[in-house]
């Protein structure tokens, strides 16, 4: 495959661009799923404290 950097800095501006969009949607979704997490814990440790 020819490296056609040189010869388009927008295609390589482009592919960095999107890269970095990519990166932040992980990190929102990892944002989102961490929350979950804590909701089902405080959920479980509420169902605990119940049945104490």
């Amino acid at each position: 495959m020819k490296n056609n950097f040189s010869k388009s800095p927008m295609v390589a501006e482009a592919m960095v661009e999107e890269r970095v969009l990519m990166e932040e949607d992980v990190e929102v979704e990892a944002e989102v799923m961490e929350e979950e997490v804590q909701n089902s814990i405080k959920k479980w440790l509420n169902a605990i404290s119940v049945t104490n």
